[in-house]
């Protein structure tokens, strides 16, 4: 028998390392395929390293991870991310463009009439959707909404589902945080009214009225208040019962005057 050298073993040994690696690296694409419950390749990371990373040069429309979820009925999920940690992100998306309007995490709904760009979900508690924006030159915004250039889209809608008896019916809040980061409310809509400290109105670019009230069909006007400041009201003015006179400031000193008094 033919005796092989410790030097010829090593270096054999050496080729077969060098061929494993550029067989690896250099292969054409790979198409794995099972049947199984759980899964079809499984990478375990445990280090601080990626677990799996892709990445692509290319400029047409493509992505470094395609996720599909062909079959046309059931709860099933193109991509499905999950973390642990109470400071975990499932799914984390990062727009690093230096310029231009580079998008982290983009939802698209491009056939189904009643599809859903983006979707979040708070089955208890929690928020479903957070938009934040920690902006340092007052112009950021956490949450936008836009309707296309086509018509007749709405940019946002609110809808509380009070369907069920003793629901909660309030449909929007707003509030913020004070110096001592306690919530304070800043307003309030349900179904009854919009309910806040102070309303203010200015005259838009088309110079439309200030306020108007309409009847439950929004067909016509019973009350409104110009840019100028004219109040039109087909019902007329009815002082008693409601404190009107409260609601105007008057000249001189308040001792000057008593419960009643007019001008």
């Amino acid at each position: 028998m033919k005796k092989t050298s410790s030097l010829g073993m090593v270096v054999g040994v050496c080729l077969l390392c060098c061929a494993i690696g550029t067989s690896q690296t250099t292969q054409g694409p790979t198409i794995l395929k099972g049947s199984n419950s759980t899964q079809v390749v499984n990478v375990q990371q445990s280090g601080t390293g990626f677990g799996l990373k892709a990445s692509t040069s290319s400029t047409g429309p493509v992505s470094a991870v395609f996720g599909q979820a062909s079959g046309t009925s059931g709860f099933n999920n193109g991509v499905w991310g999950r973390t642990f940690s109470p400071a975990g992100v499932a799914v984390r998306g990062e727009g690093m463009a230096s310029t231009g309007s580079s998008t982290g995490v983009a939802g698209f709904s491009d056939i189904s009439p009643n599809g859903i760009g983006v979707y979040g979900h708070a089955t208890i508690n929690g928020t479903g959707v957070l938009g934040q924006i920690d902006s340092l030159d007052n112009d950021g915004i956490g949450v936008f909404g836009r309707a296309g250039g086509s018509c007749c889209g709405i940019p946002g809608v609110f809808e509380q589902d009070a369907t069920f008896s003793g629901g909660f019916n309030v449909i929007l809040v707003g509030q913020y945080l004070d110096a001592n980061k306690n919530i304070q409310p800043a307003f309030r809509v349900d179904p009854s009214g919009a309910y806040a400290g102070r309303f203010q109105a200015s005259p838009d670019p088309f110079g439309d009225d200030l306020f108007v009230g309409t009847t439950s069909n929004f067909l016509s006007h019973v009350f409104r208040v110009d840019r100028s400041g004219a109040v039109f009201a087909d019902g007329g003015f009815h002082t008693g019962g409601a404190d009107f006179a409260e609601a105007f400031s008057v000249k001189g000193t308040k001792s000057g005057y008593s419960a009643g008094d007019y001008w």
